[in-house]
């Protein structure tokens, strides 16, 4: 009886072990990044990034201690504002609006209107200061990279919608929406790099060339349409649904920042104007980042799992074209729904998922860490840029030899154990 169940113990281990080499050579979604191609005049190429965050705002019923996202609390008196009042940011002013239901696409949020994050400012002012919203991301690791928002903004003259990465004053990259500036002909996008230049002239970045206005061909604030800025090494790519509007060219210096969404009033003539007559908001359904990092610990991560996962694929991120009518169908596609605590499923949340009205395409490519180190796969096309940055101590293909040999050694000492037993 003891023998009998030695044995079988024995071969339940292998069997085990079998199971978790073959989970640990699996391969997972994205391992090898994130595929992102540019169809600008100048720039016909694709890159791969190391990192996603994304948020699905329609699901997330709780921003308490949100894992990716920090509503903002400050204030800025009139002078430092460079305005007439100051502005008072206010996590009040930064609100959820979920769907009712976790499982569906459409439909009203559970504060009715418009379903996703609500980025309010309001009319009346506190102390000389406007109220409004700000949210920030936690990661503030973030370089080159493709920053992407799903957003109606609003139509109430008086306020600034704004998204952008931001290190400093003089650096920073921003689209600006300033819904004193619509009409009905006139719907533009205020496409802004903040710089040493525009800082010396009191950050006005108007007469500097890092700053262009775009004209958009649809009404922004009565749909819902997705904004993105692609940031390389030389220069900053803009579209509007997946179209190309405008590049602007400078050269950071490569220094990590993060995320930020805000809608505020100052009272400035020259650009807010405002404030509101009546409380304004923006609406956010989603946003999508796929980035390099300067997180020494995240470049060493992202190369030991892409060595390991031999047979995994870098996925191909779909641009979003077309305008996403109010009360419409808003599925999308994700490729890590679940990273910043959305509801995804009836017991909660899960790490990969992408709706089925959309679809998300998987490349073969492999690439290439730049880095002073030796690549960890040959076999990349050259046609493929990989931009990244930072070295850690060691190589992803030691590490993951290292810890195959271990699994190896296990798997072979349990099967001698077995094979003397029955034998």
């Amino acid at each position: 009886m003891w023998h009998f169940s030695r044995r079988s113990l024995a071969s339940c281990l292998t069997v085990l072990s079998i199971i978790s080499v073959a989970v640990t050579s699996s391969s997972p979604r994205c391992s090898c990044g994130y595929a992102v191609s540019s169809n600008a005049p100048n720039t016909s190429s694709t890159i791969v990034y190391t990192q996603s965050l994304e948020t699905d705002f329609l699901h997330l019923y709780n921003l308490k201690n949100n894992p990716c996202w920090q509503q903002q609390q400050y204030n800025v008196t009139a002078v430092a504002a460079r305005g007439p009042q100051g502005k008072y940011a206010t996590p009040r002013n930064v609100v959820l609006n979920p769907l009712v239901s976790w499982d569906t696409w459409t439909g009203d949020g559970v504060l009715g209107g418009d379903p996703g994050l609500r980025v309010w400012v309001n009319s009346s002012l506190v102390a000389g200061m406007v109220p409004m919203g700000e949210m920030v991301s936690l990661r503030d690791d973030m370089i080159y990279g493709s920053y992407r928002i799903n957003m109606k903004v609003t139509g109430t003259s008086g306020t600034c919608g704004a998204f952008f990465w931001y290190r400093n004053n003089s650096e920073e990259i921003d689209m600006e929406f300033l819904s004193s500036n619509f009409t009905d002909s006139s719907h533009p996008v205020f496409l802004v790099m903040q710089t040493p230049a525009s800082a010396a002239a009191g950050y006005n970045a108007a007469d500097t060339s890092s700053y262009q206005i775009s004209q958009l061909p649809f009404t922004p604030d009565t749909e819902f349409h997705e904004y993105r800025f692609d940031w390389s090494p030389t220069q900053v790519d803009f579209y509007a649904d997946g179209n190309w509007l405008k590049t602007l060219y400078y050269t950071y210096p490569l220094a990590p920042g993060h995320l930020s969404l805000n809608h505020w009033s100052n009272g400035n003539t020259q650009w807010s104007q405002g404030p509101p007559a009546q409380d304004a908001v923006l609406v956010v359904q989603y946003v999508k980042a796929y980035f390099n990092t300067t997180d020494d610990g995240k470049n060493e991560a992202f190369e030991e799992g892409c060595y390991l996962n031999k047979q995994s694929t870098s996925c191909t991120v779909p641009n979003e074209v077309g305008l996403v009518p109010a009360g419409g169908n808003l599925s999308t596609f994700f490729f890590d729904r679940g990273m910043c605590g959305e509801k995804i499923s009836a017991k909660g949340t899960a790490s990969i998922f992408f709706s089925s009205s959309r679809t998300m395409a998987m490349t073969t490519t492999k690439p290439i860490v730049a880095t002073t180190r030796a690549p960890i796969s040959n076999t990349t096309p050259a046609n493929t840029p990989f931009l990244s940055i930072g070295a850690a101590s060691g190589t992803a293909q030691q590490r993951a030899t290292a810890t195959a040999m271990s699994w190896f050694i296990l798997v072979s000492m349990i099967l001698w154990w077995v094979f003397d037993e029955v034998l």
